[in-house]
């Protein structure tokens, strides 16, 4: 793994290009799979990845993605994305299509004016520009679409996406602490419920611990703190004994 970091470093020296862009999973827990044209690759730390890989972590997968070195991006089990890369690291443009399962996003930099940072859903468009979010998409036995937006910190940039390929021509912005959720059939998409707050202990404690890296390395003004993080995992991490009574006596 060293030696792979090493390889990375020396070929950014060798083309003396201060806007390449590197994209690697810095660390893969798990399995997985990375389809590349008609190759299917077995994902490893520190493998480059490049731009239109479809990507998938299976039930017990955890991806760790590393981007130009100021974005950080968690793929949890089952999720399955396709990235598309494109630009320098001044230039770049970025764009996750998460057909399902849950990508969490750390941009722990300001994009430049230039630059975009976009996931999109089969139900909706995040924009960004500098932010901490996590994206969650299911379906329903139906076969509706479920988007699940949680902002960490920052504004998450919503367009509802219609079935058509259309956007919204509204734009809703949802700022650190909110959830949303949005659905979508095969006729329209839309909000569902109300904007809500977020339930850290709802979260995997792997997903918890890599809250941490966007607070640690990122802006000042999340909504949790790393100690507040802590005690959400030592909590989830307790077992409390629990007596069933019946008419006076335990059983």
């Amino acid at each position: 793994a060293i030696a792979a970091a090493v390889v990375t470093i020396v070929l950014v020296a060798v083309l003396g290009h201060q806007g390449y862009r590197t994209i690697r999973i810095y660390q893969m827990d798990g399995s997985g799979e990375v389809t590349r044209s008609a190759e299917t690759i077995t994902p490893y730390a520190n493998m480059l990845l490049e731009s239109e890989d479809a990507v998938q972590t299976f039930s017990d997968g955890w991806m760790y993605l590393n981007l130009d070195e100021d974005k950080y991006v968690l793929a949890e089990p089952l999720t399955r994305f396709r990235l598309t890369a494109s630009g320098t690291k001044e230039d770049s443009h970025t764009k996750f299509d998460l057909e399902e399962g849950t990508l969490v996003n750390h941009i722990t930099e300001p994009l430049s004016e230039d630059s975009s940072y976009e996931v999109y859903t089969p139900n909706s468009t995040m924009a960004v520009r500098g932010t901490s979010f996590r994206v969650y998409v299911w379906y329903d036995e139906d076969g509706v679409s479920h988007t699940l937006l949680q902002v960490f910190e920052g504004v998450v940039e919503v367009h509802l996406l219609y079935p058509d390929g259309s956007l919204s021509e509204e734009a809703r912005q949802f700022k650190a602490g909110q959830t949303v959720r949005i659905w979508g059939n095969l006729e329209t998409s839309d909000y569902e419920g109300v904007v809500d707050e977020i339930d850290y202990y709802s979260l995997e404690i792997k997903t918890l611990e890599f809250l941490k890296i966007g607070i640690e390395e990122g802006y000042d003004d999340y909504n949790i703190t790393v100690p507040d993080v802590n005690e959400v995992i030592r909590l989830k991490q307790t077992y409390f004994p629990v007596h069933f009574m019946y008419n006076g006596s335990q059983f």
